[in-house]
């Protein structure tokens, strides 16, 4: 395993520890239907057992779906290697070889009677520091595999400087070469972000491990603000913020206003209030460059269209997460002005 495998295995626990904090779980080996591989948590498709690294169950199942299994991959790549096809196209061969196999069910003691059925809606979302290539972009639009990046977001900037700067001699000698260290660098991860006393197993020397703590476990942890959300209701987004979002806006209601802002960069977009009130939050989240397209764009009659007066729905993003202690679903409006003006910006950026 070399040292960019190692920054991506970290960089997808930092994720699900994420998930966790909005109402994911972390499926283990040997539960439902895993097993462990040679090289961590094993997966049965319909045609072999594949690999995930990251595997999470959302254990709030809205009616008439399947019960939500996500799979987290990962990568950190210098900033000037954005994700490209491949890693899209292995996603969707896993996605559907998994997706596929559907399980056996006997309604009796006869083995002729029996009923394949699906048990899960089986999803995949890949997280970059470093963004995707128009390629890639557009295979995973096809195929529905959900892109996030955290390109130009202040919350997490700290975090992904942090993954770029770590080295080798960070790392005991025979860690990044051992077979099976993938998986004691995942468990001491895990342990260490949940504050679990950790005796044994750590694959860091000393000056490692106190990197590791100050430049990326802390940052981590100073978000207190981390909310996933669906932007109008068909692409996944990441909001982050150092503040969490005050319960009190959201009393009585679960709906509010708010405006979008270029950030200075025009990597990535701030989201606040229209009312300027004390009970202010900030979120940020970045979008890749053709999904932002695509946001710009409806579909009527099957037909693109681009005059934003036609569009019959206004802009929305609807976030899960901790507010006030309690978990919330909750609607944020906003003005539809924002996408015209990041399209102009692409366009600009790239005549």
């Amino acid at each position: 395993m070399n040292l960019s495998g190692i920054k991506g295995a970290i960089l997808e626990e930092l994720i699900l520890h994420l998930l966790e904090k909005v109402g994911y779980r972390i499926i283990l080996p040997e539960e439902e239907g895993t097993r462990n591989g040679k090289s961590g948590l094993d997966v049965q498709g319909r045609g072999d057992w594949h690999q995930i690294d990251a595997f999470a169950a959302f254990e709030y199942t809205p009616a008439f779906m399947y019960p939500l299994r996500l799979f987290v991959e990962a990568k950190c790549y210098d900033d000037s290697r954005p994700i490209g096809i491949e890693v899209v196209r292995n996603a969707v061969a896993t996605l559907k070889d998994i997706s596929e196999n559907y399980f056996t069910y006997r309604l009796n003691e006869s083995k002729s009677d029996s009923l394949k059925v699906q048990r899960f809606n089986y999803q995949s979302a890949i997280f970059s520091t470093s963004g995707y290539t128009k390629g890639a972009q557009n295979f995973a639009i096809a195929h529905q595999i959900f892109l996030i990046q955290y390109d130009g977001i202040s919350p997490f900037k700290p975090i992904s400087e942090g993954l770029q700067l770590l080295k080798d001699y960070y790392f005991k000698k025979d860690v990044p070469t051992r077979k099976g260290s993938q998986n004691q660098i995942r468990q001491f991860v895990r342990a260490l972000l949940n504050n679990e006393e950790i005796l044994n197993n750590n694959p860091f020397e000393e000056e490692g491990l106190q990197f590791f703590r100050e430049n990326i476990a802390r940052p981590l942890q100073s978000i207190e603000g981390s909310y996933f959300g669906m932007l109008h209701g068909k692409w996944p987004i990441h909001l982050l913020s150092e503040k969490p979002l005050p319960a009190s806006l959201f009393k009585g209601s679960d709906s509010i206003r708010c405006r979008i802002l270029d950030t200075e960069n025009n990597m990535s977009w701030s989201l606040e209030p229209l009312d300027r009130t004390d009970k202010r939050f900030k979120l940020e989240f970045s979008l890749p460059s053709t999904i932002a397209e695509f946001v710009t764009i409806s579909e009527k009659d099957n037909d693109r269209i681009t005059n934003h007066k036609q569009r019959e729905k206004s802009s929305f993003i609807t976030i899960s997460g901790q507010i006030g202690g309690l978990r919330r679903q909750i609607c944020l409006e906003l003005d539809e002005q924002w996408i015209y003006n990041h399209s102009r910006h692409f366009h600009q950026n790239n005549t």
